[in-house]
């Protein structure tokens, strides 16, 4: 790839700052997330596949970007909340939330849900539809982690005081 800095040169172009970078799970696709645009390409053929405008320019937590565990869709955060990119089609769409505060996200195993932690709150997205998340809350200390069960409806939420929450979500109900 193109060199855009050194330990002893700026970049030129803000724009150009490389944010994140992660592989899909299979290894054959890495997605780049710059200030203002999102990008996944195909490493085997060296090209650009799928494309999407973000808005990242203020976020503070920009390593937060995944892939799917099929490899299919790859999220991350940008002002307005969680950003999906569709590798195969092109398409997009954005959960509009306030982004500044979203600290974690999963994908379920299924890669149907999407679970961002905002706060001491956390949301889980059914991907399928476009109705508004499941909120699960309660008095919880700040969410720093997420992550879906492979095989049962949990999710697990680590805390910044050291506490592990576990969620049913069937039911909302959460245990220590």
């Amino acid at each position: 790839g193109k060199v855009v800095a050194t330990p002893e040169t700026k970049p030129r172009d803000p724009d150009q700052i490389v944010r994140a970078v992660v592989e899909s799970p299979d290894r054959t696709l890495e997605a780049t997330l710059l200030p203002r645009s999102l990008s996944v390409k195909d490493r085997s053929k060296d090209q650009i596949v799928a494309t999407a405008s973000t808005s990242t320019a203020r976020i503070d937590r920009l390593g937060q970007m995944r892939f799917s565990g099929d490899g299919k869709r790859v999220v991350t955060v940008d002002q307005h909340g969680p950003l999906v990119l569709d590798v195969t089609t092109g398409k997009t769409w954005t959960f509009h939330r306030p982004a500044g505060d979203v600290r974690a996200l999963a994908y379920s195993p299924d890669g149907k849900r999407l679970a961002s932690a905002r706060g001491n709150a956390i949301e889980v997205w059914e991907l399928t539809s476009s109705g508004n998340p499941q909120r699960l809350e309660g008095r919880l200390p700040l969410v720093e982690s997420v992550a879906f069960h492979p095989q049962l409806p949990l999710l697990a939420s680590g805390h910044i005081d050291g506490t592990v929450r576990l969620w049913n979500l069937s039911t909302r109900e959460s245990r220590t």
